[in-house]
């Protein structure tokens, strides 16, 4: 499994960042989207830990979660 990461996505992790910096605690929010790049970069050695996006209704789209977020991938 090879993973790229789509435009908007990374787009939504510099959002998350942004939050966090906006709320005034910007090294958390630095940490959160490393732990999130961590759990993604999980995924070659273990493509099952995630689960069938069920409104999707396809067994190659999976969801990870990593709360309270989940990252879909194929």
């Amino acid at each position: 499994m090879k993973i790229l990461i789509s435009d908007s996505a990374f787009n939504d992790l510099e959002v998350i960042k942004e939050y966090y910096i906006d709320e005034g605690a910007p090294q958390i929010g630095i940490e959160f989207v490393i732990e999130i790049i961590k759990h993604i970069e999980t995924l070659p050695t273990n493509p099952e830990i995630g689960c069938k996006v069920p409104e999707f209704n396809e067994k190659n789209i999976c969801e990870l979660i990593h709360p309270p977020f989940r990252i879909v991938y194929l």
